[in-house]
């Protein structure tokens, strides 16, 4: 941050240069040369304003904001977000990574960026320098002028950072912050007994095609659907094939958790992806206990063990 923000240092300071350059020609040099630094580019110095008003770049507020270079408003939203979580942006900007690890450039990059938004007296920070060394499974530079699906982002940026700070002693941020469980379940409907598959997540993906709201999509994302016809499933303890349940809750809660809501779908007519602006609502405090593994199975203690299946049915369709 500015170390002479008062007029009284920032005179004192003035004074100091004065005397600095004061047959120095030397000190004279390095201190104009030091000033090119904060100078936008030359080439369009005839375009330029001279009546220079500190207050147009300075922030106004308590945080900056980040530019959007064209269609980087995914980028913008997902990185705020990550910046205001004060234990994972500490444990970033202290990170040390293995200089030999992949994507150190965007790491420090990041690092870079998540010190400018919590130091400077700016009131944004240009994203172009973390664009530059963001490069997609190709090699190539983000298209900036290109919306992209934050999941898909999201997901490519974790994969980078995780690679960055391989075999380094801060290897396990990622999973420190925002790591949980989910646990696969298949449930026998005559013997009760359980299949179950447990895989870290990162996000909870949720639908909100036709959802008014967090707690309708939450409550589609554990409901069961069950096997039974040609989809029986067989069981090791009945010793062949029976109806059962199939559905995935929440084992474990990470200490962060991020909800990615369903905003893009494959149209098989445009055959592209669509933006869905479905509204949905979210409460401003959450309870998750209802969708984890032991909430759910509270659920079925209350309703004396029953088994729910729920099935969405598309009001459009009369076949």
């Amino acid at each position: 941050p500015p170390m002479c923000k008062q007029p009284h240092s920032r005179a004192a300071a003035y004074r100091f240069l004065n005397s600095a350059c004061k047959n120095c020609i030397q000190n004279q040099s390095w201190i104009v040369e030091s000033l090119y630094s904060y100078l936008p580019p030359f080439q369009n110095i005839s375009n330029w304003s001279w009546m220079y008003n500190p207050s147009a770049i300075e922030k106004h507020y308590k945080y900056l904001g980040l530019n959007n270079l064209g269609a980087t408003c995914y980028m913008n939203s997902l990185l705020q977000q990550l910046f205001m979580v004060p234990e994972f942006r500490r444990d970033i900007l202290k990170a040390v990574p293995c200089e030999d690890a992949d994507e150190v450039n965007l790491l420090r990059e990041l690092q870079k960026m998540f010190g400018f938004l919590q130091e400077s007296e700016q009131h944004f920070y240009n994203t172009r320098p973390f664009c530059s060394k963001y490069l997609d499974y190709s090699g190539e530079p983000v298209n900036l002028r290109e919306q992209m699906d934050v999941d898909e982002f999201f997901n490519m940026i974790f994969d980078k950072l995780q690679r960055s700070l391989k075999k380094s002693d801060n290897e396990k941020i990622l999973e420190t912050h925002f790591e949980g469980k989910v646990v696969s379940q298949v449930i026998c409907k005559y013997n009760k007994h359980r299949s179950e598959r447990i895989e870290p997540f990162f996000t909870i993906s949720l639908e909100v095609k036709n959802m008014n709201n967090i707690k309708e999509s939450l409550h589609a994302y554990v409901s069961s659907t069950t096997l039974d016809g040609e989809n029986k499933y067989r069981c090791e303890e009945c010793g062949g094939l029976s109806d059962a349940i199939k559905r995935t809750c929440i084992e474990s809660l990470p200490n962060h958790l991020i909800l990615h809501l369903k905003r893009f779908e494959f149209d098989l007519e445009l055959l592209r992806k669509v933006k869905l602006n479905d509204y949905c609502e979210f409460p401003l405090e959450l309870d998750m206990f209802p969708y984890t593994k032991t909430g759910v199975d509270h659920f079925e203690t209350v309703h004396n063990g029953d088994y729910n299946a729920h099935q969405k049915v598309d009001n459009n369709n009369n076949n």
